[in-house]
């Protein structure tokens, strides 16, 4: 069974937005990282807007401490958005690395705006 993911960018008002889409692993992790790659030098950060998220492999997680590291030495971060529940304990293997979780995109945006 190959996995199935959708991955879309942009950049508003120096913020970079991901959205998210099916199933981030050692497959699908390229069309991530292309996406990270595109917005990666947003001055304020990047939101993952994680609501279409079914699965995030350790594959997902490498690639964005990758970018989270980066981000945090220019002064901006990345932020989860609208995480569904059963990704959750995935992605709080990367809040040891202080990467916040919000309920959603909006919260996001007003997390990073305020930086």
């Amino acid at each position: 069974m190959s996995s199935i993911l959708n991955v879309s960018h942009s950049i508003k008002d120096g913020i970079g937005f991901i959205v998210i889409q099916g199933e981030v692993d050692a497959h699908t992790v390229t069309q991530l990282q292309s996406a990270l790659d595109a917005v990666s030098d947003a001055p304020k950060g990047i939101v993952y807007d994680c609501s279409g998220l079914r699965y995030f492999a350790s594959a997902g997680i490498g690639a964005t401490a990758a970018v989270h590291r980066k981000l945090v030495k220019n002064g901006a971060d990345l932020v989860f958005a609208a995480v569904p529940e059963a990704i959750v304990p995935m992605i709080k293997t990367l809040t040891a690395r202080s990467i916040n979780m919000v309920p959603g995109v909006a919260d996001a945006v007003k997390l990073l705006g305020a930086k």
